[in-house]
């Protein structure tokens, strides 16, 4: 049975680890801080005791065997990552706009690009006409070649 204590609010940025060494007079315990984080974070303190009562430590070596690190993630720099998008998209909409405020102010380039635009316009639609003149022709060539054909 595990014993219920009062929750404790934190921050996702307020993450405590907790290591505690038993000592050789009292019962070993193991004490295990569960974290959870979501839109409002409780964290639960448990003390389970341990099953094996008896244990041995290894001899003492020459050599200090280094205490396991935690590494946390940073939110922070997640949200530095995703504003640099934001950023990124307002400076491409400031150029967009700028742009189409240098082609406003040149009545001169705006004249040229309509001038070539409706050149390139009326060349494409000689070049539809033609095309569309050919397959006529070549549509009725066909359909008099295979009724003449059928004739007897």
């Amino acid at each position: 049975n595990i014993p219920y204590s009062d929750p404790e609010m934190v921050s996702p940025m307020d993450v405590h680890i907790q290591h505690e060494v038993p000592s050789q007079q009292t019962p070993t315990l193991l004490t295990v801080h569960v974290s959870v984080i979501s839109d409002s974070s409780q964290v639960f303190s448990t003390v389970i005791p341990q099953s094996l009562q008896s244990f041995t430590p290894p001899p003492q070596q020459s050599t200090s065997t280094p205490l396991p690190t935690t590494e946390a993630t940073n939110p922070l720099s997640t949200l530095i990552d995703f504003t640099s998008v934001f950023q990124f998209n307002n400076r491409v909409t400031t150029l967009e706009k700028e742009v189409a405020e240098l082609r406003e102010d040149d009545p001169l380039k705006t004249q040229v690009t309509a001038l070539v635009d409706e050149h390139l316009d009326a060349r494409l639609r000689a070049t539809r006409d033609e095309f569309m003149n050919f397959l006529s022709a070549s549509i009725t060539a066909r359909i008099t070649k295979q009724v003449k054909n059928q004739l007897p």
